[in-house]
């Protein structure tokens, strides 16, 4: 039972490839803050028990890269193909929508452990017009009434509570990640509605499902960003989720870049 119970923490809404989520990180590339003036706060106060740059796990994790790869070479990518063969367009998003509902559950808990109350309000109301008017999220109705998405996840709560994101480090199926966000996988667990259904072998197949939508999702995308990697697919990833993860957790509002020497 334990070890089941191991198994099944794993399932995420970031179960993806890395191909996906080096698409994500892409998205937002921002500046750190290096050049802050002296004495400047921080935005998130840290425990700073080793840099944020260092990647002491890199042997391990250039492994695990070239294992997920391998992965998603040979498995997820020409099974989402043929996913995208046999389901409709309207399908493929509509079971999108499903996912991303199932996560507002999620996002409801990290918005109370934060003390973000109205932020709350906002993803409890997409879950109930959603999961009512939008046919168990079948249909996405909220975000045309206004109230939009905003991820939200445990590893995010334990840097607003100071934890600091510890080395870079790479995971078997899941991707790029680090330690606190690691540890943060295993809470947010817990907070998904599909992983406390009597049926296991329904749980995986959604669990598979989501995966393999998800990465049907980028099947057009894979070659551009092996191209913008320049050879370097490894360090391009792991600087891609790093400021992926500065952007989710300065809100959206980044420092500013440094100034030019």
């Amino acid at each position: 039972m334990a070890r089941r119970r191991s198994a099944q923490g794993h399932k995420h809404r970031r179960v993806v490839p890395v191909a996906l989520l080096l698409l994500l990180g892409a998205c937002s590339t921002l500046p750190r803050d290096h050049g802050a003036a002296p004495g400047t706060p921080p935005r998130h106060r840290s425990i700073d028990f080793i840099s944020h740059n260092a990647d002491p796990f890199y042997r391990f994790n250039k492994e695990v890269f070239a294992f997920n790869n391998h992965l998603d070479r040979f498995v997820l990518k020409p099974t989402a193909r043929a996913y995208v063969r046999v389901t409709p367009l309207p399908l493929r998003v509509g079971v999108t929508n499903v996912f991303h509902n199932f996560d507002e559950t999620t996002a409801m808990v990290n918005d109370l452990l934060q003390a973000r109350f109205k932020r709350f309000a906002i993803d409890l109301g997409r879950f109930v017009v959603n999961s009512t008017i939008g046919v168990l999220g079948l249909v996405d109705v909220a975000t045309p009434l206004g109230l939009r998405a905003k991820h939200q996840d445990f590893g995010m709560t334990l840097a607003k509570w100071g934890v600091h994101s510890g080395p870079y480090l790479v995971l078997p199926l899941l991707g790029p990640s680090d330690v606190r966000d690691a540890f943060g996988l295993g809470a947010d667990w817990y907070t998904n509605p599909t992983n406390y259904l009597q049926n296991s072998d329904t749980q995986w197949g959604l669990l598979g499902l989501e995966v393999v939508n998800t990465r049907a999702q980028y099947l057009n995308s894979t070659n551009i960003l092996r191209q913008a990697a320049g050879g370097d697919e490894y360090d391009f990833v792991r600087e891609a989720y790093r400021q992926q993860r500065e952007y989710q957790l300065s809100d959206g509002n980044p420092p500013p870049p440094p100034p030019l020497p």
